[in-house]
C-alpha cells in the first residue's frame, strides 16, 4: 500500500511539471540552452570563466613579493589595499593558516602596530 501512495504523488507532480515547461516562451528556452556544454547541464561560459586558487598561494606570493622588494629596494614599502587605503612603512607580513588573512606589522610614530587585513583586499605593494 505504501508503494501505491509514493506512485500517486508521482503522478501528481508530473501535471505541474508539464505546466511549468509550457508557460516558458521560447525566447527563455532557447537562453537557457544557449552555450550548454554538451556534457553536462553547465554553461559553457560560466565553466571558463571560473578559476579556483588557493588563497595560501595567493598569500605567499604577497609574502614573497614584500621580502623581495625589502631587501632588493630601500625605503619604506607600502602596500595599497582595494579600497584605496595605504598601509605605509610595512615592516612584516605573515599570512595566517589559510591564507585568508594575514598579519601585518607597520613602523608608526606611535611604535609597532599589528593590523590583519583580507588577503584578497591587497592590490600592489610597493616602496616609496
Amino acid at each position: 500500500m505504501l508503494h501505491l501512495k509514493h506512485l500517486f504523488l508521482v503522478f501528481m507532480a508530473m501535471p505541474i511539471l508539464a505546466v511549468e515547461k509550457q508557460t516558458m516562451s521560447p525566447e527563455m528556452m532557447a537562453a537557457l540552452t544557449r552555450g550548454q556544454d554538451k556534457t553536462s547541464n553547465t554553461p559553457s561560459s560560466a565553466i571558463s570563466q571560473v578559476i579556483i586558487v588557493n588563497p595560501q598561494s595567493i598569500a605567499d606570493d604577497w609574502k614573497t613579493a614584500f621580502s623581495m622588494l625589502s631587501s632588493q629596494a630601500p625605503g619604506k614599502t607600502v602596500f595599497r589595499l582595494a579600497d584605496g587605503s595605504e598601509l605605509i612603512n610595512v615592516t612584516s607580513i605573515e599570512p595566517l593558516q589559510g591564507g585568508y588573512l594575514t598579519l601585518v606589522t607597520i613602523n608608526s610614530n606611535q611604535g609597532k602596530l599589528l593590523q590583519v587585513i583580507k588577503t584578497a583586499d591587497i592590490v600592489s605593494v610597493k616602496t616609496q
